[in-house]
């Protein structure tokens, strides 16, 4: 009997490619599978990883198109961003995608894949290519904002996050090109530090860059429990409540027991349109929230003045003494509820989640100290 040979060792890879496919020989997965927004993200990761940046972005927006609010996918355009060297929308991004991220996608494989994307390119290249900065800053860049979503995402879910938060502060060493932007998201994210929320609903809103209506209405009733410091009595909901157009708008909205709640205390700066109307997907402006945290001071006796108060002159340059709100704004500043800088207050700016729950934080204490008095 003759012995066979032994298998050529240049002919391995063939075999492993022959047994490779053969092994892929099965029934294709249902197209819905195919055409979800994980398999588009994970197409993506693969696209970024080979540095197919503009392949790699499409799939991650076809992503989004299936899922509008689909959290790895904003993460996947925040690090394709980011290896473009486009680090101002890479940081809006990632800020979107932590806001639509919760606690069950850092459990996912793919969290990891997040992780490890483009280190394996660090790794394959020659000492020389190391020592390019443009390209080491980008993949900076990348570990920044992957440790900078993982601390948003543990906050938001309650879950401790000492350590990530070390390293975020740690990864400022190596970001002498996007220092100062840098900088700015991680004393944002120590401010979250110093504030406490007791619900994960005003969590989740932390990194919100303007509530809506709704979203505000929501953390009055969830994190201050305003029904507790309300009485039933003074409530001043009228028929209004009652209207179809109402019932109609908010049919299918999550919020709608909540926002039904401010309604019925009559909490002013959530008044309805003309049509009977809440609009609760409206970007709330701040003038409305001061309206609403004076209404709330003076209904609660803690307002730092009385409703009868006049004043002679206004101290900010953008709200009038005309204005209907600038009592709102007045009690509001005075309190320490809400900052205005520079002699100006934005009435009609956004309400970023950070001031939202600072408000929640200081309104509280501020609740606290008046029945310790």
């Amino acid at each position: 009997m003759v012995p066979k040979k032994p298998l050529p060792q240049k002919a391995w890879p063939l075999l492993l490619l022959v047994l490779l496919i053969s092994g892929c020989a099965h029934t294709p997965p249902p197209l819905k599978i195919l055409d979800s927004p994980k398999h588009h993200v994970t197409n993506g990761l693969k696209l970024l990883q080979r540095g197919l940046l503009d392949a790699a972005d499409r799939e991650f927006q076809m992503a989004l198109t299936l899922e509008p609010d689909y959290g790895p996918a904003y993460r996947g355009a925040a690090l394709a961003r980011a290896m473009e060297w486009e680090f101002q929308l890479a940081f809006r991004e990632i800020r979107r995608a932590v806001r639509n991220s919760g606690p069950e996608d850092l459990e996912d494989p793919l969290h990891e894949s997040f992780n490890c994307c483009c280190m394996r390119r660090w790794v394959t290249l020659g000492r020389k290519q190391i020592k390019d900065m443009p390209f080491s800053a980008r993949l900076f860049l990348v570990q920044f904002l992957n440790e900078y979503y993982t601390v948003g995402v543990s906050y938001k879910s309650g879950k401790d996050y000492k350590g990530e938060l070390v390293s975020l502060d740690g990864s400022l060493l190596a970001c002498d090109t996007f220092a100062e932007e840098a900088t700015r998201h991680v004393s944002f994210a120590r401010q979250l530090e110093s504030l406490t929320p007791t619900t994960v609903y005003a969590r989740g809103l932390a990194y919100s860059d303007g509530l809506t209506r709704a979203e505000a209405a929501a953390l009055l009733v969830r994190e201050l429990e305003i029904k507790k410091l309300i009485p039933e009595s003074a409530a001043a909901g009228g028929s209004a409540l009652d209207s179809g157009a109402l019932r109609q708008e908010l049919n299918d909205n999550i919020l709608k027991e909540d926002v039904l709640t401010v309604l019925h205390l009559g909490t002013a700066g959530f008044d309805l349109t003309d049509e009977g109307l809440f609009q609760p997907d409206r970007v709330l402006p701040r003038a409305e929230y001061a309206a609403a945290l004076n209404d709330i001071l003076q209904r609660t006796g803690t307002a730092p003045f009385g409703p009868e108060a006049v004043f002679q002159t206004s101290p900010f340059q953008d709200v009038p003494l005309s204005s209907s709100y600038f009592k709102g704004v007045m009690a509001a500043v005075r309190a320490g509820l809400l900052e205005a800088e520079g002699g100006y207050f934005r009435p009609q700016g956004p309400l970023t989640g950070l001031e939202a729950l600072q408000s929640m934080n200081r309104l509280k204490e501020r609740l606290r100290d008046r029945v310790t008095q």
